[in-house]
């Protein structure tokens, strides 16, 4: 599915569903982009110095890195 068709189908499901909750239309998105398959992401995560737990970092300027 190339981009034109993806935005022509996104705003065709909006106008049939305009009272959508942003996680319909993210279901819905993710049907026609990946045609409901699941997506494996390759993350780095950081680990707590206290208790190692890993969690996702939120972004540069965010957190602990920021002061």
């Amino acid at each position: 599915m190339n981009e034109l068709e993806l935005i022509s189908g996104t705003t065709e499901w909006r106008q049939q569903h305009p009272k959508a909750t942003l996680r319909e239309m993210e279901v819905e998105l993710d049907g026609l982009t990946y045609g409901g398959k699941a997506l494996k992401l390759k993350r780095q995560y950081a680990h707590s110095p206290a208790c190692g737990a890993a969690f996702f970092p939120s972004g540069p300027g965010i957190g602990v890195a920021a002061q």
